[in-house]
């Protein structure tokens, strides 16, 4: 059941990482698989500096089947201001 008290979204990394563990990959394979650095992967999934590139979004998509509408949310998906990792964490162990 989600946390009342936080306001759970579903982003771009999220569906990344939650694709990229429902198929057994691990970062590194879903980087060979889509043809791009498993930093790319690491980036994706945590919006590191300087976020995904468009083609990486797009390789990302393709390598983990995400549908389109997904995609087109890693174009635009950057983190709210102020939202903390620890807070999306606590949202998923919630949810």
């Amino acid at each position: 059941m989600p946390n009342p008290q936080c306001v759970c979204m579903t982003t771009f990394p999220e569906h990344v990482r939650r694709a990229r563990v429902a198929a057994g990959q691990t970062q590194q394979q879903t980087a060979e698989r889509a043809g791009i650095e498993q930093s790319a992967v690491s980036l994706a999934e945590t919006w590191g500096v300087g976020g995904s590139t468009p083609r990486q979004v797009l390789a990302l998509g393709r390598a983990l089947d995400l549908p389109e509408p997904v995609q087109t949310l890693g174009l635009a998906d950057r983190p709210p201001r102020g939202l903390r990792r620890a807070t999306l964490d606590r949202c998923e162990q919630t949810s």
